[in-house]
């Protein structure tokens, strides 16, 4: 059943391929693609707005600087200052770099890191030079 439809459909096909002719374009398309992508303005296409506004640079400005201010004003008239007060200690516990010294790793565990970081260094350069080339005019 499936074999006869099959062949039914093929014979169509092959009757309309017969039937129909190539089309060809108009003598003048290239000319008249081109024409019209001379007309699109680039600079429309590649208009550049900047991330961040020079309104918004100006308010980061502002903002930093009423930071430094009232950082500096307030400050009390006792002999210990505003850096004594923050607590260092903490910075310098390594407790949770000493335990993560102290783990050990399997072969599998280091190999696979091994072969991870030489697949990023082989991968990186050969993707930056296939977008390099592909973005090239």
């Amino acid at each position: 059943m499936e074999k006869h439809l099959d062949k039914k459909i093929e014979h169509v096909t092959d009757k309309l391929m017969k039937e129909s002719s190539i089309e060809k374009p108009s003598f003048n398309f290239t000319d008249s693609v081109m024409q019209s992508v001379h007309n699109i303005k680039a600079s429309h296409i590649t208009e550049y707005k900047p991330l961040i506004s020079k309104q918004g640079w100006i308010g980061i400005g502002l903002a930093f600087i009423l930071i430094m201010y009232v950082i500096f004003t307030n400050s009390s008239s006792q002999e210990s200052g505003w850096l004594q007060t923050i607590n260092f200690d903490r910075l310098f516990d390594f407790k949770f770099m000493d335990s993560l010294f102290s783990m050990s790793v399997s072969k599998t565990v280091m190999y696979t890191i091994l072969l991870f970081g030489v697949m990023l260094l082989v991968q990186i350069p050969l993707l930056k030079n296939h977008f390099d080339k592909r973005f090239e005019v």
